[in-house]
C-alpha cells in the first residue's frame, strides 16, 4: 500500500509538472508558441509579454511543484518528521521538476525548473530558500552588469545556478546531519537545472549560426 501511494504520487506529480504554463498562457493570451522565442519559462514570457505575465507564470510553475510536495508531506511525514520519511517526499518533488523540464505533453522539451525549485524549497526547506533566493537574484543582477553578459537575453539561469550551487552547503547546517534526503534533493535540483541548460545550448546556438551564415552570404 505504501509503495502504491508513492508511485501514484510520483506519477501525478510528474503529470502536473508537465503542464507548461508559459506555453499555455502565451497561447491563450497572444496565440503564439512561446517555444519559438526561447525556453518555455518565465524568462521568455518576461521578454515577450512583460512582467505581469512572467510573474503569473513563475507563480504557477512554483505552485505546480509545491502542491504535490505539500500533499506528500502530509501523507508521509510524521510530527515531528523522522529523517528517512523525507525520501518519498523527495521523489515526489523531483518528479514535478522532471515533468517541467521534460513534459510528456510537449514532446519532452520544457523549461529550466528554477521556479519549480522555489516552490519545493518553500515547502521543504524555507530557511535555505530565504538565503539562496536573494543570493540568486543578486548574482543575476551582478551578471547583468558585467560586459560579458550584456548580449545575454536573461541572466536568470546564471543567478539560479549560483543559488543552486550554494544550496547543498546550507542543508545540513539548517536541518541536521541526518537528513540525507534533503541534501540529495539539493543536488538533484542542481543536476536537473544544469542538464536542462546544457540541452538548451543547441537550441540557442542554431539561430546564431543561421544568422552568421546569412551575414556571410
Amino acid at each position: 500500500m505504501f509503495i502504491t501511494k508513492v508511485i501514484l504520487m510520483v506519477v501525478g506529480s510528474y503529470l502536473l509538472g508537465s503542464l507548461l504554463w508559459a506555453y499555455i498562457i502565451a497561447k491563450m493570451v497572444r496565440g503564439i508558441d512561446i517555444r519559438n522565442y526561447g525556453n518555455p519559462g518565465g524568462g521568455t514570457i518576461y521578454r515577450i509579454m512583460g512582467k505581469k505575465w512572467a510573474f503569473l507564470v513563475g507563480f504557477l510553475d512554483a505552485a505546480k511543484a509545491a502542491i504535490p510536495t505539500l500533499i506528500a508531506m502530509r501523507m508521509f511525514l510524521s510530527d515531528p518528521p523522522i529523517a528517512y520519511e523525507y525520501w518519498p517526499v523527495v521523489f515526489v518533488a523531483v518528479a514535478a521538476v522532471a515533468g517541467h523540464n521534460w513534459p510528456i505533453f510537449f514532446k519532452f522539451s520544457g523549461g529550466g525548473g528554477l521556479a519549480c525549485g522555489v516552490g519545493i524549497l518553500a515547502c521543504l526547506m524555507p530557511k535555505t530558500l530565504a538565503i539562496v533566493l536573494p543570493f540568486g537574484i543578486l548574482a543575476g543582477f551582478i551578471m547583468w552588469k558585467l560586459p560579458i553578459f550584456k548580449k545575454a537575453k536573461s541572466t536568470a539561469p546564471g543567478g539560479g545556478a549560483a543559488a543552486l550551487l550554494l544550496l547543498p552547503f546550507l542543508v545540513k547546517p539548517f536541518y541536521g546531519p541526518d537528513v540525507d534526503a534533503l541534501f540529495i534533493l539539493s543536488l538533484l535540483l542542481l543536476f536537473l537545472a544544469a542538464i536542462r541548460q546544457v540541452l538548451n545550448v543547441p537550441r540557442k546556438l542554431i539561430p546564431i549560426i543561421k544568422a552568421s551564415l546569412k551575414e556571410k552570404k
